[in-house]
């Protein structure tokens, strides 16, 4: 099993050319939402969407076990919403063969909506034939308290 450093959930990631390091912009810890639940949830049901469109990058940095030994492995991130409901990112190689480290960065434009509250992205390694989660990360969805935010009815573009 590859070991789990850390992952973080950001705006944008960029990678240095020269050192190879790593800047994660914009860390993300919430989301505020300018409209009612009851609005995203009509939205979302008339739509045919299931969320929330948001650019984010998942962020995860992994090791191996014994930093002599070659080896691979694969991770998914798990999105598990406010009202239990889960949705399982598409699985990625973490390639620890070449390199004693990896980091693996998944792309998302956006989340499934549950409501407001935590979201948690389970970070999870495949191991034999089953997922064991290494690490979560928490997304805090609120509603945002603005004077002029569209009503139930009404289209966030106006």
């Amino acid at each position: 099993m590859a070991e789990h450093v850390w992952s973080v959930l950001c705006y944008r990631a960029s990678v240095d050319k020269v050192t190879n390091n790593i800047s994660l912009l914009h860390v993300i810890e919430q989301l505020h939402l300018p409209y009612s639940e009851d609005w995203l949830w009509e939205r979302v049901r008339s739509s045919g969407s299931e969320g929330i469109s948001s650019s984010m990058e998942l962020v995860s940095y992994w090791v191996r076990s014994d930093f002599d030994e070659p080896e691979s492995s694969t991770m998914r991130a798990r999105l598990i919403l406010p009202n239990g409901e889960s949705r399982p990112t598409d699985p990625v190689s973490i390639g620890l063969n070449e390199h004693k480290s990896s980091r693996n960065r998944l792309q998302l434009a956006g989340i499934s909506f549950g409501g407001f509250g935590v979201y948690w992205f389970a970070i999870e390694e495949e191991v034999g034939d089953e997922w064991v989660e290494r690490s979560r990360v928490p997304l805090e969805v609120l509603q945002q308290e603005v004077a002029d935010a569209p009503e139930s009815e009404g289209d966030p573009e106006q």
